[in-house]
């Protein structure tokens, strides 16, 4: 296995970026790195027994100035959280893979893109236009 190093234009100055082989075996490490990360804590998994999470996940970036809402409201209907996916699924993985290699700041789109995943997801709107983003996502959690 080999990586070659390009110099990438990003802005006013010149990051190295190393590319990986391509190869499916390098693919399948770096989706188990990424569900690895996204690991809910057992106190998440235990409150989700109780309770279902009615959630509200708002990012808008305009003029590289970033507002986040996430509101969360709790119904208490025992059970049924748990049945929801305790980590991410292999597509939502592949997903977030392909945001952070596409993304100028990848662990910031990671970042916004892990916090914005839900057990359900009833919305999910990602707008962009121009140098406006606006991703909207309602669903429970």
């Amino acid at each position: 296995m080999s990586t070659e190093h390009l110099p990438a234009p990003v802005a006013d100055r010149v990051s190295e970026v190393v590319r990986g082989d391509g190869s499916v075996a390098a693919l399948r490490t770096d989706l188990d790195h990424i569900r690895a990360i996204a690991v809910p804590s057992p106190s998440r998994l235990l409150r989700r027994f109780a309770f279902i999470w009615f959630r509200v996940f708002v990012r808008e970036a305009r003029h590289r100035k970033t507002e986040r809402v996430n509101v969360r409201i709790p119904i208490p209907i025992p059970v049924v959280g748990a049945f929801f996916a305790h980590g991410l699924t292999g597509a939502r993985a592949l997903t977030a893979l392909a945001i952070a290699e596409s993304a100028d700041a990848p662990a910031e789109a990671l970042s916004d893109y892990l916090d914005s995943v839900m057990g359900v997801e009833l919305v999910r709107v990602d707008e962009r236009t121009g140098d406006h983003h606006q991703l909207v996502v309602v669903g429970f959690d």
